[in-house]
């Protein structure tokens, strides 16, 4: 008798925490919602077609764009929402979409990128890649600006920039900024129509990775200047072997490169296939870096400000044309030769 009495409590108890009906009805499953317009990088100077569809007991099917307030879309289970954007700046933008269901639980889809091009003059060029850290991860709200003008553009939720009407067959020098993170400078040179170019940018931990490296400190209050040197078109390989220096600032500031063996250089000669260069402890203050190799000589951008942190530069130098106001620098010595 007592183990029956006690098997009849086990029972009692199993019931009571979890085996009892419930008078509640069953709950569905969470809703679902996917985007199947826009294409990712569609380019649209009017309207884009948001469409899409979304699953479960649903209450509502909204669209939002870079993340902003919900626009409620037309449809449920398949919807639809036609987005004006001609009040958008020129540049890139997402759009996603958000269902909400009965029991007002929520699904998100991805954000999918596209960029307006509703104000583009004709004839002009889309700079446009992702902003994108050491790490390889995305940089959202990073700015890209044009160095010659005030024009500048952000990074949208997917870290993607577009820079729209840019001359085309004339070269312009990008800047890309975030907070952070060093400044990064990319030349463009005489591209006759759209550019893709994803923009690095570096870190704190970053720059003392480097320094490191070449078992060199980094003073407080001096710069960096690393950058890529391509070999010229067609050619997509980094440019060995061509001789690298910092022009400008006072020769008693001291010197500007640090050697890895500890010495000090104002050049540097990249002898390795990568192409990379590395200026370390740069004095702050406006300078320039002029590459020469295979007989010419160009500056890679001018007079640029070198801050406390980085000045990280991506150009293809040794061109026959030089980055605008900045004559190839044997042209200039055979005019003042003149």
């Amino acid at each position: 008798m007592r183990r029956s009495h006690r098997l009849a409590l086990f029972l009692a108890a199993a019931s009571a925490s979890g085996c009892s009906g419930s008078d509640d009805p069953p709950v569905g499953d969470p809703p679902t919602v996917t985007l199947l317009s826009p294409e990712p990088d569609t380019r649209v100077r009017e309207y884009l077609a948001v469409a899409g569809r979304a699953t479960g007991t649903l209450a509502d099917v909204s669209v939002l764009l870079d993340g902003g307030a919900p626009m409620p879309a037309t449809g449920l289970e398949e919807w639809f929402f036609l987005l004006d954007v001609a009040p958008l700046a020129d540049g890139s933008h997402t759009v996603s979409a958000i269902a909400t269901d009965a029991e007002a639980r929520t699904a998100e889809s991805l954000p999918v990128s596209f960029t307006s091009t509703a104000t583009q003059p004709p004839d002009t060029s889309i700079w446009s890649g992702l902003v994108r850290n050491t790490d390889q991860e995305i940089v959202p709200g990073a700015l890209v600006s044009d160095f010659e003008s005030t024009r500048a553009t952000p990074a949208d939720l997917n870290g993607r920039y577009a820079m729209v009407g840019l001359p085309r067959d004339e070269d312009a020098l990008l800047v890309g900024s975030a907070t952070g993170y060093a400044d990064t400078y990319l030349p463009r040179l005489l591209a006759s129509g759209d550019v893709t170019f994803d923009i690095p940018l570096f870190s704190d931990a970053a720059l003392d990775f480097i320094a490191d490296g070449y078992d060199v400190t980094r003073m407080p209050d001096r710069g960096m200047v690393v950058g890529f040197l391509f070999a010229p078109l067609p050619s997509q390989s980094g440019l060995a072997g061509a001789t690298l220096a910092l022009v400008g600032g006072s020769a008693a500031d001291g010197p500007y490169y640090t050697t890895p063996a500890g010495g000090f250089d104002p050049t540097l000669t990249e002898t390795t296939t990568s192409g990379v260069f590395v200026f370390l402890n740069v004095p702050t203050g406006p300078v320039s870096v002029v590459a020469s190799g295979g007989g010419l000589s160009f500056s890679l951008f001018p007079s640029e400000s070198v801050g406390e942190s980085v000045t990280l530069l991506f150009g293809r130098a040794l061109q026959q044309a030089a980055p605008r106001g900045t004559p190839a620098l044997a042209s200039l010595a055979d005019s003042e030769g003149q």
